[in-house]
């Protein structure tokens, strides 16, 4: 097993080949029971199984770990499949080709995955801060407001202006709450009262992410955090564990952490965040279809200019998008067709064929 890190995406690559004198599945066995605990991981089970992979002690196993079956193969002599590539339900396939001709007494069993991630592009904006307030029960001030506040002659000249009036006023409610220790804070951004202003924070935000999802993310975060520590045997620090057992979750999530079982808990916060994304990408769908039923914004649609894809498939089904892998299946195809010309291209010709057809 050898764990895979793409980007952002992280996997774990079980490659195994079950002797079929091993009539336990042993083995097998032990690769499942590592793919429950390690449940919050995608995963991916290359597999020579020596079983059918259709139905049977491999396919029964698998599928039980929430296992699906994306590109299979066998041996040359075999009535089924015996091998085959099976993939958590999250490792989105792009292709898969099954039986694929090899070089030796089996086929090829071939699956791309998507694991790409939209690049970050934006920062996250924030409201400024203001200070923290901690009021204790017996509000007793030590210094009074005159000793803090604006003097008699600044106070009538801010008059003049709302705005200077109410600056100068929450200024010294700031001041006379700082100087009765009931604000904590040694830093803040702006004073009590006053017009918030945006900020961009310190980290960069995923695309069109919006407070919920970002939210879930870092609940998630914080649950794998929680998920690694637990593995390795360390107590998780205190601040993570009131964060965990305080932040308002469906009730499965809460019971889940609540029992330490954070597989689980992150398994569920999952498919919460899978289902949210669902649902903007239904909502998105809805809107465009809104959009196109209206004549300013199906003209809009055709008017826009988008890069004109490349795809090719060629002759063994490989989907290419490369433009320089293309151009030589191209010349491959049609020179084992027209042949390959080393001097000038005389295309006449094909302009006669083309007017008597």
């Amino acid at each position: 097993m050898v764990q895979m890190h793409v980007d952002q995406r992280v996997f774990n690559m079980y490659s195994h080949y079950r002797h079929a004198k091993d009539s336990d599945f042993s083995n097998l066995h032990a690769i499942c029971e590592q793919i429950e605990i390690d449940n919050a991981t995608d995963w991916c089970v290359a597999l020579d199984g020596n079983s059918n992979m259709l139905e049977g002690p491999c396919h029964d196993m698998i599928t039980r770990v929430g296992g699906k079956c994306v590109a299979t193969a066998g041996h040359t002599r075999s009535s089924c499949p015996i091998d085959g590539i099976w993939v958590s339900p999250k490792l989105d396939v792009v292709s898969a080709h099954h039986n694929k001709p090899g070089g030796g007494d089996h086929g090829i069993a071939e699956v791309s995955f998507d694991l790409q991630i939209p690049r970050i592009q934006e920062r996250l904006w924030r409201f400024s801060h203001t200070p923290k307030i901690v009021f204790p029960e017996n509000l007793d001030p030590q210094v009074k407001w005159f000793d803090v506040a604006t003097s008699n002659p600044s106070w009538s000249l801010a008059l003049n202006h709302v705005d200077g009036a109410w600056d100068a006023w929450c200024n010294d409610v700031t001041k006379w709450l700082v100087a009765n220790k009931v604000i904590t804070s040694e830093t803040w951004e702006r004073n009590l009262g006053t017009v918030p202003h945006v900020k961009h924070g310190s980290h960069r935000m995923g695309a069109n992410q919006d407070i919920h999802e970002r939210q879930l993310r870092r609940w998630i975060r914080r649950l794998k955090e929680a998920h690694e520590l637990t593995r390795r045997g360390i107590d998780l620090p205190r601040t993570l564990r009131n964060r965990l057992f305080a932040t308002q979750v469906p009730s499965d999530e809460h019971a889940a952490v609540t029992s330490q079982r954070w597989g689980l808990a992150v398994r569920l916060a999952q498919d919460r965040l899978h289902a949210l994304l669902e649902t903007k990408r239904s909502q998105k769908l809805r809107d465009w279809k809104t959009k196109m039923q209206t004549l300013t914004g199906a003209c809009r649609w055709l008017k826009q200019e988008t890069p004109t894809p490349h795809v090719l498939c060629n002759t063994t089904g490989q989907i290419l998008t490369c433009a320089t892998t293309m151009a030589y299946e191209l010349r491959d195809f049609w020179g084992n067709i027209f042949g390959i010309c080393q001097g000038p291209i005389d295309d006449s010709p094909f302009w006669n064929v083309l007017v008597w057809d």
